[in-house]
């Protein structure tokens, strides 16, 4: 009886524990029925892992662990065995390099390396030969020519880039510096032109030479070299020089700008006409080289800048006049950075004239001297035309004998279909490939385009257009959209007293509806900037343009270069932040110029409130919209 009770009471126990187990099971049960069941893309997923093979594939991957692990063993020995030779590497080098040099007949070296690696600088040559000297630092040259026990050979071009001194030395009146740190090789021997070369004892020109033709051969003997140049390659075509006027584009595009730092120049228009030059000159692969060549540092980043975000040939190299020297490249597109307005660099250039002077005209003659087979030139044709003195002279000299072929982009923007003459062809083709580009008279295409771009905007819009008028009907709904959508919106018109009565009416309905407009006296910019990377710039008033009316361009830039330049050239820093009147306590929407104490007009807040009068002039800022004149 005890036994038996013992077992039922063991029985019990374990009935119990499978009641409990059961009630568990049936609630997982009515939970997995709650839950929906595989989906018809999970079975196709299962499908295609088995149809992959991924099961067995999971089989194998402790094996593949297994045998990773001995390759990363191996990975970590021959890691050990390198650091061991790099070591040995580093504490025997100088020792090798030494032998090496000590040996050798001939030595090959950079000037800076010469002075700088012990091996090199600490035996003695019987000649020393010095390439590139017109670029070369006159002490460092010197030094170079002290290790030698024979002769010295110095090789270069006198009309070329000089040195750049060290930035101490750049303006200094000490007669040593400016003998030693302000001046070429040839320089200190009195060679300064081929006239002066050919008068040097010791000195022999090198006259004739095999990269280009009998174009840019003529035009570098017209600018620097007196006739003394000769071509060697008689059978490259003659109009092997092409100059893109970019007169009638409009100011906003073609007008030059100085830097914001007060350093430099730089203009849009040179930046598109250069990008897509170069794109339909260097095709997709195993093309010719081409370089885009320009005075100034700030339009080199610009153009780099369009170039990346096109995703341009790798093969396509831009920079300055001072970065290609000794270079060449079969094509080259100069941007000489030139609207007629005020002289530039170029424009300046002369060897009769300062040191800033002369270097315009030796930038110049490098710019056209890097091309083998075709040179575009990038410049306002008045420029050229008005020019009396230095290269633009020489431009327009060849131009009138007929050497130089002119093709006007305004023209070839607004053909279209190609152009009969080839290489206005040639330029139309690039821009309609490589340029974005919105044609006015097209009235469905520049609504859609702006109206879709508002619509993407994330963080800002800037829209400068003077007039406000029927255009504003078809824009005004996207920009009140990206407003709700907490985009800000900064409209920069004409003020209402400004506009003619039939438009005020508009004029009024976007500034009530737009509240942070801002109203500029004397406003001409035609500019659209979205969120400081895509640029509209051209001739037209999009928010009054009417179709039919006279053809004007309106070019699309994806840079956040030429957007980050446009904004601070026009201050947007400032528009941005309207003050309250410390006066009459309204918001102050009106910006106009003003005389300052010394007499010099500059951009002010105004408050237009009757009888207050109240101005504050903007923070004074080189280079921009804000300086006396600009």
């Amino acid at each position: 009886m005890r036994q038996a009770q013992e077992r039922y009471d063991q029985a019990a126990a374990r009935q119990e524990s499978q009641h409990r187990r059961t009630r568990e099971l049936s609630a997982c049960i009515d939970d997995a029925r709650r839950t929906a069941g595989p989906s018809p893309d999970d079975h196709e997923l299962v499908s295609r892992a088995k149809d992959l093979g991924l099961p067995g594939l999971l089989k194998q991957l402790p094996e593949l662990e297994r045998r990773a692990g001995v390759v990363m063993e191996k990975i970590h020995e021959l890691e050990g065995e390198h650091e061991r030779v790099i070591g040995r590497m580093r504490r025997e080098a100088a020792e090798v390099r030494r032998d090496i040099v000590g040996h050798a007949s001939v030595v090959a070296a950079t000037l800076a390396m010469a002075r700088m690696l012990p091996e090199v600088r600490e035996r003695e040559y019987d000649f020393v030969i010095v390439d590139e000297v017109a670029f070369a630092l006159p002490p460092e040259v010197l030094y170079v020519a002290s290790r030698a026990s024979v002769g010295v050979t110095l090789l270069g071009d006198f009309l070329q880039n000089a040195p750049i001194p060290p930035e101490q030395f750049e303006n200094a009146a000490n007669r040593a510096v400016q003998r030693w740190y302000q001046q070429d090789c040839f320089g200190i021997f009195g060679i300064r032109d081929a006239a002066s070369a050919r008068a040097a004892s010791g000195c022999v020109t090198l006259a004739r030479q095999y990269r280009f033709g009998p174009a840019i051969n003529e035009l570098a003997n017209a600018v620097a070299y007196q006739g003394v140049l000769q071509a060697a390659r008689p059978d490259v075509r003659r109009q092997e020089i092409v100059l893109v006027d970019v007169d009638g584009l409009g100011e906003e595009l073609a007008c030059v700008r100085p830097g914001a730092k007060g350093s430099g120049r730089w203009w849009p228009v040179g930046a598109l006409l250069a990008q897509a030059l170069a794109a339909a000159s260097a095709g997709d692969s195993g093309v010719p080289q081409v370089g885009i060549v320009v005075p100034y540092r700030l339009q080199a980043d610009l153009v780099q800048d369009l170039l990346n975000e096109s995703g341009a040939n790798p093969r396509i190299e831009v920079g300055t006049s001072h970065r290609f020297q000794g270079r060449e490249f079969d094509t080259v597109i100069f941007d000489l950075v030139e609207d007629g307005r005020r002289r530039g660099w170029v424009a300046s250039g002369t060897l009769e004239g300062t040191r800033y002077e002369a270097s315009g005209l030796r930038l110049f003659n490098v710019g056209i001297t890097r091309a083998r087979r075709k040179l575009y030139l990038i410049a306002n044709a008045a420029a050229v035309g008005k020019a009396r003195t230095g290269p633009l002279r020489g431009v327009r000299d060849l131009l009138v004998g007929g050497e130089i072929h002119v093709v006007r982009a305004a023209d070839v923007l607004r053909l279209p279909e190609v152009p009969a003459d080839p290489v206005a062809g040639d330029i139309w083709r690039a821009l309609r490939g490589h340029a974005t580009l919105i044609d006015l008279y097209d009235e469905d295409i520049l609504p859609t385009e702006l109206a879709a771009r508002f619509d993407q905007a994330l963080q800002d819009i800037w829209l400068w257009s003077p007039w406000v008028g029927r255009r504003s009907e078809e824009l005004l709904p996207y920009l009140r959209d990206a407003q709700d959508r907490c985009v800000r919106v900064h409209p920069v018109i004409l003020p209402r007293d400004k506009v003619t009565r039939h438009l005020a009416a508009r004029h009024s309905e976007l500034a009530t509806q737009v509240p942070t407009t801002v109203y500029m006296w004397d406003e001409h910019q035609k500019i659209i900037v979205i969120d400081r990377r895509l640029t509209f710039i051209g001739s037209m008033n999009v928010l009054a343009h009417r179709p039919g009316t006279r053809h004007e361009i309106m070019a699309l830039f994806q840079s956040a270069t030429l957007a980050q330049r446009i904004l601070e050239h026009e201050r947007a820093d400032e528009l941005a932040r309207p003050p309250e009147c410390p006066r009459c306590g309204k918001q102050v929407r009106d910006v106009r110029k003003q005389a300052d104490t010394a007499g010099e007009r500059r951009l002010s807040w105004m408050c237009r409130t009757e009888g207050c009068g109240w101005t504050r002039p903007f923070p004074d800022r080189k280079g921009t919209r804000n300086q006396p004149g600009r």
